[in-house]
């Protein structure tokens, strides 16, 4: 998996801008691991700390979750 920076666009790298970093890597078809590596990755770079609900959403966004009914 290439790293973040490799991944997302250039213009989002900007810690104002971590909804649009989620809805990114949300439509982004790979596995929620990777979403998640990326997502910390872009954290570190822009020098922002990442809630945990946060990290759940984009984890669970992945091609390898299943979406339970009414969860």
């Amino acid at each position: 998996m290439k790293s973040g920076t490799d991944i997302i666009p250039e213009e989002l790298f900007d810690p104002t801008r971590i909804g649009d970093v989620m809805q990114f890597l949300i439509d982004f078809p790979i596995p929620g691991r990777d979403k998640v590596d990326l997502l910390i990755s872009w954290g570190h770079a822009v020098g922002t700390k990442l809630s945990s609900s946060r990290i759940a959403v984009v984890y669970n966004s992945g091609t390898d979750t299943v979406a339970v009914p009414g969860g």
